[in-house]
């Protein structure tokens, strides 16, 4: 049987407490990386700023995690979402790309619901889809 997630945080502090921080270093980079291939972005980000933290000369890990998080941002785009904002895309580099579109949030709305009106200021990101 596998340890627990808690198991493994616990014994990253163990080590860092202990003065290990190259086994610290290791740990903390392969929860950041199997957080990320599993799409928890705020868990591997989380994981990769303590990562520095204990770290800040790990800069091979810290960028492995960073280009990991970004390649795994961009295969959780739904297929629908990259070709409606295919020519907006273009523009931007994967980082923009993923920052947008991970700012949006998703909002569902009646078909007949007015979502944007001409002179008036909308607050925030939205992606909309129409409701059932």
């Amino acid at each position: 049987m596998a340890p627990s997630l808690s198991a493994i945080e616990a014994k990253v502090e163990q080590y860092i407490h202990n003065g290990r921080n190259e086994k610290a270093v290791e740990l903390l980079y392969q929860l950041a990386i199997a957080s990320a291939r599993k799409g928890l972005f705020h868990k591997s980000e989380a994981y990769r700023d303590r990562l520095y933290e204990v770290d800040s000369f790990a800069l091979s890990r810290i960028v492995s995690v960073n280009e990991t998080i970004e390649k795994q941002k961009s295969r959780w785009l739904p297929p629908d979402f990259r070709i409606l904002w295919a020519p907006f895309f273009k523009k931007l580099s994967e980082e923009e790309a993923n920052a947008f579109f991970f700012s949006l949030k998703k909002v569902k709305v009646d078909s007949e619901e007015i979502i944007l009106s001409q002179g008036k200021k909308m607050t925030g990101s939205f992606w909309f889809s129409r409701g059932s």
